[in-house]
């Protein structure tokens, strides 16, 4: 399991204090799974949601895991472009030549995917026995 989070303050919809939030995403068995809980210290309110599948992880949240995360990139053998585009084009419902963009975004490190999305492209390839890996900023394992 790969997972990433994030912690923030955020107003309560209840009395507008400042609540604590913990949100993450995990990639879970070949899923993503995304999470989100809040406690607020100065009317008690506590609330937590969750859910599963990329497209549904709230466009919020994957912002926050964007910008917290260190910079990330999929390592990808030469002769995987192919590969890549027809996983771009299933996980994310791209177009021929949105694909062709992703593609490139993937091999010079600005695709716009937290880790558990990183992983899961890697996960994917590895079923059309191609084999990636997310690696951080030191080119090292993520």
């Amino acid at each position: 399991m790969i997972s990433a989070g994030v912690d923030y303050r955020t107003p309560c919809p209840f009395c507008d204090a400042q609540a604590d939030c913990h949100a993450g995403q995990s990639l879970y068995r070949a899923s993503i799974e995304w999470s989100f809980e809040y406690d607020c210290a100065a009317c008690g309110c506590a609330l937590a949601d969750c859910g599963g599948g990329r497209a549904d992880t709230p466009e919020d949240l994957r912002q926050r895991l964007l910008a917290a995360q260190p910079p990330l990139r999929l390592d990808l053998p030469v002769p995987a472009d192919v590969a890549v585009m027809r996983v771009l084009r299933a996980e994310y419902g791209f177009d021929l030549a949105r694909a062709r963009t992703a593609l490139a975004e993937v091999k010079d490190g600005t695709f716009p995917a937290t880790g558990p999305e990183l992983a899961l492209l890697a996960v994917r390839l590895g079923e059309l026995g191609v084999t990636a890996q997310v690696t951080g900023p030191s080119g090292g394992p993520a």
